[in-house]
């Protein structure tokens, strides 16, 4: 038997070897769209929760607090619209995302309302990802939510709160924040592994009253993939980095950021969905989540208290763009009554934040003249409001 040639050795050798890279390249993309490649493909997020956890240092997202400022893809030549989503057929819906807990199912409702009153948007093309706490809450809110508007897709996910169980401590006095559903936003591409496009997430605590298309097609610098609004718009300063974070603590400090730089807000963001995957933002953000539950110092003990939002400052530092139009996030109404705004300006904004302890639903709540109008009433009984307005005046109804 005649031996082969070298040149046909050597040729057979290197298209093994091209095969098999390109095999790696191929799984290494599948495995970029969060700590799993999301349900049913054996990934981390599908045994969550399940008898024999992992722990999450056995996941890849320990790999990527140490230096994540690597994995931001800085050289993306994406410039979103209209015209980039219809041209490729990537998403030619409109896609709004709001998770809860059933403590705020009213919010949850009143977002959806008032998002769906205010947009020249085909209702039919509105996709409301809803995140909730559990079946029966889900049943409740799909029920309140078609009473009204039947035709909207509502497409929902019960959050697993194994994936942050005990990894999120909150030593502030605001114990709220750390809620499960506080920190579902990010998980969104294991929520909903098929959104590659545009998506708008909103707190619970916001309503809209602009037209939610505007928002969603906000332009964005052709290197970022991600829009938050703020603290310092509207001229004037509410925060700074420092009150977030510890920059005395090492792992801080070296990631050589501004102490006095502006931070945004978490609560309203839009993000192209493709990119967050790409950039593995999930496996960051969930690194430093289990860095600080094991050294709560890290960002613990900032103004946050070690909430959802510190880790989103740290990964998105100066990669974000901000929203340029005030209107379209104004803050603090959950605050105290010295941070006012004029009802002119409360109603000519096109997006109204609750962010602080006084939810417009509770008893203590602010501002109910501007949230009460979106709120629609629970046709199952289940939820009955704390308080009303009847003549333009606040009524508070008895608890039951």
């Amino acid at each position: 038997m005649r031996r082969p040639a070298p040149w046909f050795i050597a040729r057979t050798v290197l298209a093994v070897a091209a095969v098999a890279s390109i095999c790696v390249v191929l799984l290494n993309a599948r495995a970029g769209s969060g700590i799993g490649a999301g349900r049913g493909d054996g990934g981390l997020l599908s045994v969550l929760g399940s008898v024999g956890q992992p722990r999450l240092e056995d996941s890849p997202a320990s790999a990527y607090y140490e230096d994540d400022s690597s994995y931001i893809d800085a050289g993306s030549q994406f410039r979103p619209g209209a015209t980039f989503f219809h041209q490729r057929g990537i998403d030619h819906v409109l896609r709004i995302m709001v998770a809860s807990d059933r403590r705020n199912v009213a919010g949850m409702v009143t977002v959806v309302h008032s998002v769906v009153t205010n947009t020249r948007w085909n209702h039919s093309a509105l996709v409301f990802h809803l995140v909730v706490e559990d079946e029966p809450m889900q049943s409740h809110v799909h029920a309140w939510i078609r009473h009204y508007h039947p035709n909207v897709t509502l497409d929902f996910r019960v959050f697993n709160a194994s994936w942050v169980a005990a990894r999120a401590p909150v030593l502030g006095h605001r114990k709220e924040l750390g809620s499960p559903l506080n920190f579902a936003r990010y998980f969104i591409p294991d929520l909903y592994p098929d959104v590659t496009g545009r998506l708008v997430f909103l707190d619970d605590d916001v309503v809209v009253q602009g037209d939610i298309a505007e928002l969603y097609h906000v332009q964005m610098d052709p290197a970022h993939f991600i829009a938050f609004s703020t603290e310092c718009s509207h001229g004037e300063r509410v925060s700074a980095y420092r009150d977030y974070l510890n920059f005395s603590h090492p792992a801080i400090a070296k990631k050589h950021m501004d102490p006095d730089a502006c931070p945004f807000n978490a609560g309203v963001f839009v993000a192209h969905m493709r990119k967050w995957r790409v950039n593995h933002i999930t496996q960051r953000l969930v690194g430093w989540l289990q860095r600080n539950s094991r050294d709560p110092y890290i960002y613990g003990t900032g103004e946050s208290g070690g909430a959802s939002q510190p880790p989103l400052l740290i990964v998105f530092y100066g990669l974000f763009t901000p929203i340029a139009d005030p209107l379209w996030h104004v803050k603090h109404l959950g605050w105290t009554a010295s941070k006012a705004y004029s009802a002119e300006y409360l109603k000519s904004a096109k997006l109204l934040h609750w962010n602080g302890m006084w939810k417009p639903w509770l008893r203590i709540g602010r501002h109910l003249n501007r949230w009460m109008p979106w709120y629609v009433e629970d046709p199952t009984g289940q939820y009955h409001p704390e308080r009303k307005l009847v003549g333009g005046r606040v009524v508070e109804l008895p608890l039951s």
